[in-house]
């Protein structure tokens, strides 16, 4: 590795998300990844009291009959996770669940007496993250174990289903 890209502020978040690929791809074929999702809301919606969230860039969706599973990938060091500002990982993740799940819900038909649920799980590369209780839908997860928390959750969607969701998503994959 040349020094250019060793310090380069982006590599870990990159390399990280290379480890989860890697990790996810080991997922048999029933599983659908998507990569690099960006999800425009046509409005703005409330999130926490204020009406101020709209878009999300999402690292990856594994869609398929255990469900839709969004993925945002932190490859932080502790003095990184320790002193960052701003937006939590763990809101991050919590407003790109919202703003899937508004978007799945409303192209899903208003005949529909149920919605598909979204699981938002923070990919921990260093395992250095933990659960936070500010932010109940998050799941924590780290490398070892994201493709068994994957596969141990119960089916959700049909194939139907599973494929209308893919269809709908490859129009938001960005890269």
């Amino acid at each position: 590795m040349d020094k250019k890209n060793k310090d380069n502020p982006l590599y870990p978040g990159a390399r990280g998300e290379v480890l989860a690929l890697k990790k996810l791809s080991q997922l048999s074929n029933h599983y659908n990844i998507l990569c690099g999702v960006r999800v425009i809301l046509p409005r703005y919606v409330t999130y926490m009291g204020r009406k101020n969230l709209r878009t999300a860039q999402i690292d990856f969706i594994v869609v398929s009959k255990k469900g839709i599973i969004l993925i945002e990938v932190k490859n932080w060091s502790n003095q990184y996770y320790n002193q960052q500002e701003g937006l939590s990982p763990h809101e991050q993740v919590d407003r790109s669940g919202r703003v899937l799940w508004i978007k799945i819900k409303s192209r899903w038909g208003w005949w529909k007496k149920s919605y598909p649920r979204v699981t938002s799980v923070l990919l921990s590369i260093q395992g250095n993250m933990r659960y936070n209780s500010n932010y109940k839908f998050v799941y924590v997860s780290n490398l070892h174990e994201i493709n068994y928390f994957i596969k141990n959750k119960k089916e959700d969607l049909s194939e139907k289903e599973v494929e209308k969701i893919v269809k709908m998503l490859k129009n938001y994959v960005t890269n």
